[in-house]
């Protein structure tokens, strides 16, 4: 699906946002930092400042709706969140639209955490960002380490793309999210294109992301849907079992499996994830993980 330039301007934005402007060249464009099908991320300056800039190609001038539904949600959460990455402002020129955000140096994927007390602060700031997105009505569905910044001194994290996220609705597509971080009722019958599912999609999600701060890695990484599916439905309590026995701490197991239930209704709210014990304890920075193995 796509959506006509012109009725990005004219009606999802409001031309008493100062949030939208068109002047692109007051930033200098450096590297390249990231690409997608969207298309390209780069580093940028403007006076004493770094930037990050998401630039958006049209397609026969049209966007695409997912390229829509992440600035008008992004512009959404703006000043409602301090957790979500903040959009600095929207650049609107005849060929490109540039979404434009403080440039962090780190992406969660490349920290190496080494005491609980660590993943216990960066955590909650996840789980508090995901609260913030759901206190919205929308839901992220594209929730990963690579999709949450970290800053220099690994104190504060920003959840970033929100390219997939959406209003709940009844019935939504089920081709959303990496496969690694997969809900299971994104996957029974993935043959079928919608779905009814809710925010339980970005509670898995964080649950497995919980995960690899505690180890290094995703507990699994099946190649295709049915092994990924197959495997959660058989493997997953034993292979949990067997990972986790180094950790003596019933606090860690509760969120992990309340994160982690197969029947989404069952699955803790993120409300719920924010009260639970595990926040509320006194970790030292003594109290360390094993290596990643």
């Amino acid at each position: 699906m796509i959506i006509r330039r012109e009725k990005l301007i004219k009606k999802e934005y409001s031309p008493t946002l100062p949030l939208v402007t068109n002047d692109i060249r007051k930033y200098t464009f450096k590297d390249v930092i990231g690409s997608g099908t969207f298309g390209k991320v780069y580093k940028a300056t403007h006076r004493y400042y770094n930037f990050a800039i998401k630039k958006f190609n049209y397609r026969k001038s049209a966007l695409h709706v997912t390229t829509v539904r992440e600035i008008l949600n992004l512009m959404k959460m703006k000043n409602k969140s301090n957790r979500i990455i903040s959009l600095v402002e929207v650049v609107i020129t005849n060929d490109c639209v540039y979404a434009v955000f403080p440039l962090m140096s780190k992406t969660l994927d490349t920290i190496k955490f080494r005491n609980i007390k660590h993943v216990q602060m960066l955590f909650k700031q996840i789980v508090e960002g995901v609260r913030d997105i759901h206190r919205e009505r929308i839901i992220h569905r594209d929730l990963k380490p690579s999709n949450i910044l970290v800053d220099k001194h690994e104190k504060e994290i920003k959840i970033i793309d929100l390219g997939m996220s959406r209003n709940i609705s009844g019935c939504m597509s089920g081709m959303v999210t990496t496969l690694i971080y997969r809900a299971p009722e994104l996957l029974i019958d993935s043959t079928t294109g919608y779905k009814t599912y809710g925010f339980g999609v970005d509670v898995w999600s964080i649950g497995i992301i919980f995960i690899t701060m505690l180890i290094g890695k995703p507990l699994f990484d099946k190649p295709t849907e049915i092994e990924q599916l197959t495997f959660l439905k058989v493997s997953i309590k034993e292979k949990f079992k067997e990972t986790f026995n180094f950790i003596k701490d019933e606090t860690i197991f509760d969120l992990l499996e309340n994160m982690l239930k197969w029947d989404r209704l069952e699955r803790f709210t993120i409300e719920e994830i924010a009260e639970h014990e595990f926040f509320k304890k006194e970790y030292s920075y003594e109290d360390f993980l094993p290596k990643h193995f």
